[in-house]
């Protein structure tokens, strides 16, 4: 049993008559063999399968004895010589969630039938175990970190037949998990009426977060109702016979490769 692509060497047969020639035929020669048949020794060739299941071709030796123009042939003796298929894998398209995400069961596939799938993956900190068989399991997403977090995973085909395997070419994609943004907490603030009060920049841990904000009250002298990353500076202003409060809410987005991941938003109060 051999794999396609493998240079298979000679075979020169013999027995125990001195002078024996050995005329074989091949029943299948899309194995690669250049020749259906021949005397004494098979050639060297290189191993072919352009189908997608094994090509096996039965070998039949005859030993024929010539002496006083009078021949004699022994038994015929057989064997096989099999062909694996080259396994490859249905490409797989690149994985981005955010942390948190319940990732769904990636189904592997490929055109030549039982083939095996053998995948590894370099990240487990994503939540996903370093290795398997088959298909790639659904797993929840992890990424505790401030940064995003990659993996890449590599599959390899392989097909096999009495105990011969054959792999294919890897397979590899890419699993990225983003990380969940955060927004670093604003103390409530009291002011008096007139005061210029300085705008505020909103961060947080994961760079490249934008920060929204929405206010319940523009009253308090805030021109804009809601924006993004900062507040803007402004006089404070209060036209009635009591304190105006206007609570802000701010929300962590964080974009990356076209996923957008949302962290917990952030309250605080202007009066």
């Amino acid at each position: 049993v051999l794999c396609e692509g493998i240079l298979f060497d000679s075979i020169s047969f013999s027995g125990s008559v001195a002078g024996t020639s050995y005329l074989w035929d091949a029943s299948d020669t899309t194995i690669g063999i250049g020749a259906r048949n021949g005397v004494n020794t098979i050639p060297s060739f290189v191993t072919t399968n352009t189908v997608f299941g094994p090509i096996t071709s039965t070998f039949t030796v005859t030993p024929a004895f010539t002496s006083n123009n009078f021949t004699c042939t022994g038994a015929k003796e057989n064997f096989t010589i099999s062909v694996l298929p080259d396994p490859s894998i249905y490409p797989l398209s690149d994985i981005d969630v955010c942390s948190g995400i319940q990732v769904p069961l990636t189904i592997v596939s490929g055109p030549v039938p039982g083939t095996i799938f053998k995948w590894k993956n370099t990240n487990t900190t994503i939540s996903l175990s370093d290795s398997g068989v088959g298909n790639i399991p659904s797993f929840n997403a992890t990424n505790l970190t401030s940064s995003t977090q990659l993996s890449t995973v590599s599959i390899t085909p392989v097909v096999q037949l009495s105990g011969v395997q054959c792999a294919g070419a890897v397979e590899d994609f890419l699993i990225t998990v983003n990380p969940t943004p955060d927004v670093n907490p604003i103390d409530d603030t009291v002011l008096c009426e007139g005061i210029l009060f300085d705008s505020i920049s909103f961060s947080g841990s994961v760079a490249g977060t934008s920060y929204l904000w929405g206010a319940s009250d523009t009253t308090i002298g805030i021109g804009a109702r809601n924006g993004v990353n900062s507040t803007p500076g402004f006089v404070a202003t209060n036209n009635i016979f009591g304190p105006i409060t206007s609570m802000f809410t701010i929300t962590p987005v964080y974009t990356n490769n076209n996923v957008t991941c949302i962290g917990g938003k952030e309250n605080f109060t202007i009066s």
